[in-house]
């Protein structure tokens, strides 16, 4: 569109950015989307992301969060999309902000929880679904599975217990809006990083466990009714984990529900053999 300017955003944008922000009918406050702007840890930027100017005035947004994570003795370039908004007027300018994804090369793009319109977008230039639905599996359903000794480590005492990448990971997100607990099953490990949420079913307080990062798969799925039981005595009886459909190895569970996510966590990854999750992401930052 004649007159509109795609420009990198910066922290220092923040309050001319915000108004555009205010529109997205989301729950978070001006403290809460300052977190996308402000973020700090190996494999950021100096910006945030792009954003539509028209004489001056900010008629678009995509914000950006830029990370990296190490695997097999190589580093992996991630960014993920915050926020991808527009105003009505400018919808056409929408594209001239997607075509700056193309710039960025060998690098893993995740959208978690897109709009409609903005994963009809992306799917145009490559993006394709990496999850389509998630598990509610309450935590009471250890009783219906096997007992396994473990010991529970949290912070600071894991950090002598994980290798150099996942200490990395939980010193990232140690002050952020998420836990670290790492369970020891005679010597073998495994990482978990969650959220907590609270919500009222039919006037009850259920206490949701959002897993968000899970370092040993195959131990995790080997144990989980353990792994159940630790969330179960910690929150309580109403207490339902929240996971990926991908991360589990067994889909049917006693008492548990799938739900489809809708559009679904879409990606744009060239390199299949790193694992997707919800790190360095807005679900840890808002």
């Amino acid at each position: 569109m004649n007159g509109v300017e795609v420009k990198k955003t910066y922290p220092a944008d923040f309050e001319k950015i915000y108004p555009i922000l205010q529109n997205f009918n989301s729950p978070y406050s001006k403290e809460d989307w300052k977190k996308i702007f402000l973020y700090s840890w190996d494999g950021a930027e100096d910006y945030v992301g792009f954003h539509l100017e028209n004489k001056s005035e900010v008629v678009g947004f995509m914000g950006l969060i830029f990370s990296c994570r190490n695997k097999d003795n190589a580093q992996y370039k991630f960014c993920n999309i915050t926020s991808l908004i527009v105003k009505d007027n400018y919808r056409a300018a929408t594209i001239l902000l997607i075509r700056k994804l193309k710039s960025f090369n060998d690098t893993i793009f995740t959208g978690l929880s897109p709009i409609l319109e903005s994963y009809r977008l992306l799917s145009i230039v490559g993006f394709t679904p990496y999850e389509n639905y998630y598990k509610i599996i309450p935590t009471i359903t250890y009783l219906f599975g096997k007992k396994n000794k473990v010991n529970i480590y949290e912070l600071p005492m894991l950090l002598d217990k994980v290798d150099a990448e996942n200490k990395r990971i939980v010193i990232d997100h140690a002050n952020l809006k998420c836990n670290s607990i790492l369970f020891d099953f005679d010597g073998h490990y495994c990482l978990l990083i969650y959220k907590i949420t609270k919500q009222n079913h039919y006037y009850m307080p259920v206490k949701k466990v959002h897993i968000l990062y899970i370092s040993n798969l195959t131990l995790f799925n080997e144990k989980k009714s353990s792994i159940l039981r630790i969330f179960n005595r910690r929150f309580g009886f109403l207490t339902a984990m929240y996971i990926d459909n991908r991360f589990l190895t067994e889909k049917n569970f006693i008492l548990s529900l799938t739900r489809k996510i809708s559009p679904p966590r879409i990606s744009f990854n060239p390199y299949h053999q790193v694992d997707i999750d919800e790190l360095y992401s807005e679900a840890v930052l808002l």
